[in-house]
């Protein structure tokens, strides 16, 4: 097994124990930040802040729930479509199969999840032709905001070509 090395990911790694700040996720409701890359009714797509690999994205419910469990049908089925949707931009964007992709949803600590107490669903890209291994870590957030605007262009394309209105 290889070892994932991160080193641009220590800031929020020392960061994890202070909550008084609020979530991370809902702040993404109220500002326009260059890190989404689509909004819908009920559930939006955002870069990872802090990417295990370029092109890492969450789909989130705006309402703030720890697990899938607790979604509506209306939010399961906006999550559905936009995960399809970012799914299909990042293997065009990034030139990836869709074998190359990692999709979860950690909920709970032990499963690994960062922030438990918002429900996200994470696509990580995962081929062996992308990687930050070699990369100089102040290079990855402008990296991320690279991939944002493309992706952010062909989820709309998207969106529009399947007249999906989400």
């Amino acid at each position: 097994m290889e070892v994932v090395f991160t080193p641009w990911r220590w800031s929020y790694i020392k960061s994890t124990n202070n909550k008084e700040s609020g979530c991370a996720l809902c702040a993404y409701l109220h500002v326009d930040d260059e890190l989404v890359v689509y909004r819908g009714k009920r559930c939006f797509i955002v870069m990872n802040k802090y990417p295990y690999n370029i092109g890492h994205v969450m789909v989130v419910p705006n309402r703030h729930v720890p697990s899938i469990t607790d979604l509506d049908s209306e939010e399961l089925r906006e999550c559905t479509v936009l995960l399809t949707m970012i799914t299909r931009a990042i293997t065009e964007v990034l030139g990836i199969d869709y074998e190359d992709l990692d999709i979860g949803i950690n909920i709970g600590r032990v499963a690994g999840a960062g922030i438990e107490e918002h429900m996200h669903i994470h696509i990580v890209p995962k081929p062996s032709t992308i990687t930050f291994k070699d990369i100089d870590p102040n290079a990855v957030a402008e990296t991320t905001k690279e991939v944002a605007a493309k992706l952010r262009d062909a989820v709309h394309r998207f969106m529009k070509v399947h007249n999906i209105n989400a």
